[in-house]
């Protein structure tokens, strides 16, 4: 392995590391903040495009957290958003996980979202020729939307678009992966200082 996968693969752990710190911060602020807050985990099912050397589409796993920072007002949420992506296609597995800033606004049962996350890639190659090159790491960058449909106080149904960049080296073009993803989320409790909320 040579010296820039050694730096690529500890950009990919501290990028783990770094999301897992920001995971348990948050949550501890949600634990001591206002009442609206709340936090909610959610899994997906995802049709995924790999966009990389013309791999066909394969399915992928979405699953993460959301944790509510504040109000903007009565409607309008902004919360960060922390979540890893599995795509298994014929020629490249796709993992990923990022986090990133959540902007949403609620109306009665349904909630549309925008987001925006930072992370980190490794792509691993099912038809490499090369024994030495059997995997690599990128940066990444995904934004998207989607809607979620409160179905029940603690469960809701979420319908979930995202597009990423990634690139494995500087001299490589950037190539855009996509997923298209349905599932449902479950609120869960956190504690104010008057009591349990949702």
């Amino acid at each position: 392995m040579g010296i820039s996968k050694v730096v690529d693969l500890r950009s990919f752990a501290a990028c783990i590391l770094f999301t897992s710190g920001m995971l348990i911060a948050s949550a501890q602020a949600v634990q001591t903040a206002s009442q609206r807050m709340h936090a909610e985990s959610y899994a997906l099912v995802s049709y995924a495009r790999p966009a990389y050397d013309d791999s066909p589409a394969a399915g992928a796993v979405t699953a993460g957290l959301n944790l509510d920072l504040f109000a903007l007002s009565s409607s309008v949420e902004l919360s960060l958003d922390v979540r890893g992506v599995a795509a298994r296609s014929t020629q490249i597995n796709e993992a990923s996980a990022g986090f990133g800033p959540r902007l949403s606004y609620r109306r009665f049962w349904v909630q549309p979202y925008a987001e925006y996350l930072f992370g980190a890639g490794r792509g691993t190659f099912n038809t490499s020729a090369n024994p030495d090159y059997q995997r690599d790491y990128s940066a990444v960058r995904s934004y998207g939307g989607g809607i979620d449909l409160r179905t029940s106080r603690y469960v809701t149904f979420r319908a979930d678009a995202q597009t990423q960049r990634w690139r494995f080296t500087h001299l490589a073009p950037y190539f855009h992966p996509q997923q298209v993803s349905v599932g449902v989320s479950y609120h869960l409790h956190t504690h104010s200082h008057t009591g349990p909320q949702l």
